[in-house]
């Protein structure tokens, strides 16, 4: 078990700097002293290292002598990411539970033995559900992609695993928890401002409801007795008020089913009327098509007569000479 700074390692060469650290330069970091969140403040529960430093801390569970392992160190801290690391499930399980925060990443090494179950996804899960997991492992290995997805796990990473996708990776669950945790609590101080608001607005009504208690014989003998009643009256006009619009709003609802079945009764006399056009139409054409049919005819025989003339024609010149 070690800290990112308990040993000092050659960092690579520098080959990104992805939008983590830019996201990370914009806000100032916290410390432990400062006044929590205020989506920490209504949930209760215990933080993220970025949600109280500003900063992500990834819980690497792998082994770090190992080649893969101390490359994958490397690249986490030059990439400017703080670092846990053990080699130990019940470590693990201890740097997670016990901290003052909860990491935000959990790196693990499904393929050493000490991880080789997704039992570790299941408790992790449970401890705090946004931090993601994500695991490298060898396809074929004992915890396959499948079941470590089905059990929880945020990502898989088949070996062998290539550094800057690791690290865009991790940037993409980071940067999509900062958005939902800012949505988060822009909802959270909405919903606190609405509800100052209304506290704020029951005051005046209290007091307005005192004062105008006050000027009554029984107002002067009891402030708050006179309005508690008040605002029981208020609250028994309000109840008036909202049956009369539920009223009004029947009322209406009637009108419009009326209104609705009156237009389809008309759109069925308009259906009726097009259909007997439509009718219309078909006998119409029927007709003309037997007038067209007849008019052939007669034209058929006039041909025939003006042929039967024609040589009739020639037979009387033939006479003739």
């Amino acid at each position: 078990m070690s800290g990112s700074t308990s040993e000092a390692r050659a960092a690579l060469p520098i080959k990104r700097r992805g939008s983590y650290l830019l996201m990370k330069r914009e806000r100032s970091a916290l410390s432990s002293e400062d006044e929590p969140s205020v989506m920490g403040l209504l949930t209760n529960r215990k933080p993220t290292h970025w949600e109280r430093f500003g900063t992500v801390m990834v819980l690497c569970c792998l082994a770090p002598d190992s080649p893969e392992g101390t490359a994958c160190m490397q690249m986490l801290q030059a990439e400017g990411y703080d670092t846990l690391t053990t080699s130990c499930l019940a470590d693990a399980m201890t740097l997670f539970s016990t901290g003052e925060v909860f990491p935000d990443v959990v790196l693990v090494d499904c393929d050493a033995r000490a991880f080789a179950s997704i039992a570790l996804i299941a408790k992790l899960q449970g401890l705090n559900a946004t931090t993601a997991i994500l695991l490298m492992g060898t396809r074929g290995g004992v915890v396959s992609p499948e079941a470590a997805l089905q059990a929880g796990a945020t990502d898989f990473m088949a070996r062998p695993v290539d550094l800057d996708e690791m690290i865009a990776r991790i940037e993409r669950h980071v940067l999509r928890q900062h958005a939902i945790k800012l949505e988060l609590e822009a909802a959270l101080e909405e919903a606190q401002r609405k509800l100052a608001q209304l506290g704020t607005a029951t005051l005046l009504g209290n007091i307005a409801l005192g004062n105008r208690g006050a000027g009554s014989p029984a107002g002067s003998s009891g402030g708050v007795g006179t309005a508690l009643l008040h605002t029981g009256q208020l609250v028994a006009v309000a109840e008036t008020d909202f049956e009369q619009q539920i009223t009004e709003l029947s009322e209406e609802n009637q009108k419009l089913d009326s209104k609705l079945q009156e237009m389809e009764w008309k759109l069925g006399l308009k259906d009726n009327e097009n259909r007997v056009l439509a009718e219309k139409l078909g006998s119409l054409g029927q007709r003309m098509d037997t007038s067209r049919e007849t008019s052939d005819g007669m034209q058929a025989q006039l041909n025939l007569m003006h042929k039967q003339n024609t040589v009739f024609t020639t037979k009387a010149d033939d006479c003739t000479c």
